[in-house]
Protein backbone atom coordinates (compact mmCIF):
# COMPACT_ATOMS: atom_id res chain seq x y z
CA UNK A 1 0.00 0.00 0.00
CA UNK A 2 1.10 3.55 -0.53
CA UNK A 3 1.25 6.08 2.07
CA UNK A 4 -1.91 8.39 0.26
CA UNK A 5 -4.10 4.97 0.48
CA UNK A 6 -2.96 4.89 4.39
CA UNK A 7 -3.57 8.12 4.75
CA UNK A 8 -7.08 8.10 3.36
CA UNK A 9 -8.21 4.41 5.38
CA UNK A 10 -6.59 6.74 8.27
CA UNK A 11 -8.54 9.66 8.02
CA UNK A 12 -12.34 7.85 7.34
CA UNK A 13 -11.66 6.01 10.96
CA UNK A 14 -10.90 8.88 12.67
CA UNK A 15 -14.12 10.42 11.20
CA UNK A 16 -15.67 7.13 12.35
CA UNK A 17 -14.08 7.64 16.07
CA UNK A 18 -15.67 10.66 15.93
CA UNK A 19 -18.92 9.93 15.12
CA UNK A 20 -19.30 7.15 17.95
CA UNK A 21 -18.05 9.69 20.09
CA UNK A 22 -21.06 11.72 19.63
CA UNK A 23 -23.37 9.16 19.41
CA UNK A 24 -21.68 7.65 22.73
CA UNK A 25 -21.97 11.42 24.34
CA UNK A 26 -25.75 11.43 23.52
CA UNK A 27 -26.78 8.26 24.96
CA UNK A 28 -24.45 9.11 28.24
CA UNK A 29 -26.37 12.50 28.43
CA UNK A 30 -29.77 10.70 28.32
CA UNK A 31 -29.03 7.85 30.45
CA UNK A 32 -27.74 10.56 33.46
CA UNK A 33 -31.45 12.12 32.18
CA UNK A 34 -33.37 8.81 32.64
CA UNK A 35 -31.35 8.29 36.30
CA UNK A 36 -32.27 12.00 37.37
CA UNK A 37 -36.09 11.81 36.51
CA UNK A 38 -35.95 7.72 37.86
CA UNK A 39 -34.60 8.86 41.22
CA UNK A 40 -37.18 11.73 41.62
CA UNK A 41 -38.90 10.96 45.00
CA UNK A 42 -42.31 12.37 43.28
CA UNK A 43 -41.92 9.42 40.34
CA UNK A 44 -45.41 8.12 41.32
CA UNK A 45 -47.11 11.57 40.09
CA UNK A 46 -45.62 10.27 36.56
CA UNK A 47 -46.82 6.49 36.73
CA UNK A 48 -49.92 5.67 35.30
CA UNK A 49 -51.88 2.44 35.83
CA UNK A 50 -53.63 0.32 32.77
CA UNK A 51 -56.14 -2.00 33.24
CA UNK A 52 -56.87 -4.73 31.00
CA UNK A 53 -54.39 -4.68 28.82
CA UNK A 54 -54.37 -7.61 26.45
CA UNK A 55 -50.87 -10.41 27.28
CA UNK A 56 -49.20 -12.09 24.40
CA UNK A 57 -45.87 -14.32 24.73
CA UNK A 58 -44.25 -12.29 22.53
CA UNK A 59 -45.43 -9.04 23.43
CA UNK A 60 -43.88 -5.18 23.25
CA UNK A 61 -45.71 -3.41 26.04
CA UNK A 62 -44.23 -0.16 24.87
CA UNK A 63 -44.83 0.15 21.53
CA UNK A 64 -48.34 -1.59 21.96
CA UNK A 65 -49.13 0.82 24.59
CA UNK A 66 -47.60 3.98 22.19
CA UNK A 67 -50.11 2.55 19.87
CA UNK A 68 -53.28 2.74 22.20
CA UNK A 69 -52.75 5.94 23.67
CA UNK A 70 -52.03 7.82 19.89
CA UNK A 71 -55.24 6.01 18.52
CA UNK A 72 -57.59 5.90 21.80
CA UNK A 73 -56.40 9.57 23.69
CA UNK A 74 -55.33 11.73 20.44
CA UNK A 75 -51.65 11.90 22.51
CA UNK A 76 -48.50 12.49 20.48
CA UNK A 77 -46.12 10.31 21.74
CA UNK A 78 -43.14 7.75 21.34
CA UNK A 79 -41.44 4.89 22.54
CA UNK A 80 -38.66 7.00 23.93
CA UNK A 81 -41.74 8.84 26.02
CA UNK A 82 -41.76 6.05 28.36
CA UNK A 83 -39.40 5.50 31.03
CA UNK A 84 -40.66 2.31 32.86
CA UNK A 85 -43.07 -0.41 31.57
CA UNK A 86 -43.96 -3.54 33.66
CA UNK A 87 -47.05 -5.65 34.40
CA UNK A 88 -47.90 -6.10 38.20
CA UNK A 89 -48.26 -9.63 39.08
CA UNK A 90 -51.70 -10.98 40.58
CA UNK A 91 -52.03 -13.88 42.94
CA UNK A 92 -53.58 -15.63 39.75
CA UNK A 93 -51.56 -15.57 36.62
CA UNK A 94 -54.25 -18.09 34.77
CA UNK A 95 -57.43 -15.86 35.68
CA UNK A 96 -59.36 -14.29 32.96
CA UNK A 97 -58.05 -10.89 33.37
CA UNK A 98 -54.46 -10.25 32.48
CA UNK A 99 -52.48 -8.36 34.88
CA UNK A 100 -52.64 -4.62 35.72
CA UNK A 101 -49.67 -2.29 33.65
CA UNK A 102 -47.66 0.59 34.99
CA UNK A 103 -46.11 2.96 32.65
CA UNK A 104 -43.81 5.45 34.52
CA UNK A 105 -43.69 8.64 31.57
CA UNK A 106 -41.73 11.57 31.37
CA UNK A 107 -43.85 13.95 33.51
CA UNK A 108 -45.87 16.39 30.66
CA UNK A 109 -47.07 12.95 28.93
CA UNK A 110 -49.39 11.91 32.52
CA UNK A 111 -51.04 14.81 32.40
CA UNK A 112 -51.42 15.12 29.00
CA UNK A 113 -52.83 11.77 28.48
CA UNK A 114 -55.16 12.24 31.36
CA UNK A 115 -56.42 15.53 30.04
CA UNK A 116 -57.83 13.61 26.74
CA UNK A 117 -58.75 10.87 27.93
CA UNK A 118 -61.31 12.75 29.62
CA UNK A 119 -62.13 14.52 26.79
CA UNK A 120 -62.28 11.32 24.60
CA UNK A 121 -64.77 9.44 27.95
CA UNK A 122 -66.85 13.31 27.85
CA UNK A 123 -67.13 13.10 24.12
CA UNK A 124 -67.84 9.16 23.97
CA UNK A 125 -70.73 9.84 26.68
CA UNK A 126 -72.37 13.05 24.38
CA UNK A 127 -72.33 10.67 21.22
CA UNK A 128 -74.02 7.76 23.19
CA UNK A 129 -76.92 10.76 24.31
CA UNK A 130 -77.32 12.20 21.17
CA UNK A 131 -78.34 8.93 19.25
Amino acid sequence: MDFETLKEKLLAQSKAIREISQKLKQHQDTTETAIKVANQTDFPKTNIKFLKLEENKKENMRGDLVKILKSTVDLDINSDDILAIHRIPGRDQRGPRPAHVIAKFISKYRDQSKSNSKKARRTAKETLLHV
